[in-house]
């Protein structure tokens, strides 16, 4: 007798921000300054400032459970698009066709983020910053994309050692200095895609297939008198 399955064992990726905490009680879910348990997805710019940053904590949460022997380095990638041109991530290229015929290509990065930090086993063990000169460093691919490696051993994890919860924060720009005619940026809403895989070593380029996983968010970038709605 031969058993098969139509159910195939893959790997999960879940990426979502936090809830929106008060300054004065990290503990317990609050409306934030500007509203909303997940306030972080809702920037706006008369509220910030003319020249402002906006801080979005999010947590890549990825589930190896069902795989019996992943690789010891996990690869993260990190990309932003824009609303009418998001990224739509498949197996092997965060940056696939969006159209027949057609390819998207992400935005600059540096354009609208600050401080991108990806955090490991603690709240101050920091593995990645991004970098804000000319050329990303030695962990990133190009302004375009963020390819962070990183050993298994060096993240949180729970669940048999094979549930990785992975924080990721960082700053996105609003106000007229930056967007509209001032700045030249659009408002508008834009996603953040992540996709993650494991890797046998650090530098080899083959990765498991089954371990390939990818989920985005998307925030809005607005600037709206909450006086008039």
């Amino acid at each position: 007798t031969v058993y098969y399955t139509k159910d195939s064992e893959m790997a999960k990726l879940t990426y979502d921000v936090k809830p929106t905490y008060s300054d004065s009680d990290r503990h317990e879910p609050s409306y934030g300054p500007y509203g909303g348990k997940y306030s972080y997805l809702g920037i706006n710019g008369i509220e910030t400032g003319d020249d402002a940053e906006s801080l979005i904590e999010s947590t890549a949460l990825y589930d190896l459970r069902n795989i019996q022997n992943p690789g010891d380095y996990i690869e993260l990638t990190l990309s932003l698009s824009p609303k009418g041109a998001y990224i739509y991530p498949a197996v092997g290229d965060p940056q696939p066709p969006a159209e027949a015929g057609k390819t998207v290509t992400p935005l600059d990065i540096r354009e609208y983020f600050t401080e991108l930090k990806i955090y490991g086993q603690t709240d101050s063990d920091v593995l990645y910053t991004m970098s804000t000169d000319t050329d990303f460093n030695s962990a990133d691919s190009d302004g375009t994309i963020i390819r962070f490696r990183v050993a298994r051993s060096q993240l949180r994890v729970s669940d048999d050692a094979k549930l990785y919860e992975i924080p990721i924060t960082y700053k996105v720009k609003t106000g007229d200095d930056n967007f509209n005619s001032n700045g030249g940026l659009k408002y508008s809403n834009y996603k953040v895609s992540v996709t993650a895989a494991t890797y046998q070593n650090a530098s080899t380029q083959t990765y498991d297939q089954s371990t390939y996983a990818f989920d985005h968010l998307i925030y809005t970038n607005a600037k709206l008198d909450p006086s008039v709605l």
